[in-house]
């Protein structure tokens, strides 16, 4: 099964999205032995599939499987809180990009 799995996900292409997209980054790097293991990337590979005014980025100072851990969980609900919030006003213009910690 997990063969099948990495399988599908090193084949998978994504395309274009027109919408809005908050990206919650870590702040944190693991080395890809230690984690995830994907290369740094400023957006994550988002910014070439949504349009820049669509796309809002904001970084979290801990490690990626720390963003819904009990001492950061509040932080990234209040980033998800404040792009829904954006949203539901009808904010059609770019959302700042902030940066914590």
């Amino acid at each position: 099964m997990t063969e099948r799995g990495n399988a599908a996900e090193f084949s998978y292409a994504p395309g274009p999205l027109d919408a809005r997209v908050l990206l919650i980054k870590s702040g944190i790097r693991v080395m890809p032995v230690d984690g995830i293991g994907y290369p740094p990337h400023e957006s994550n590979g988002w910014r070439g599939l949504v349009p820049e005014a669509r796309l809002e980025i904001s970084r979290v100072n801990c490690s990626h499987l720390d963003l819904v851990a009990e001492r950061f969980a509040e932080e990234t609900a209040r980033h998800i809180a404040e792009a829904l919030a954006a949203m539901r006003a009808g904010a059609g213009a770019r959302p700042a990009m902030t940066q914590v910690g």
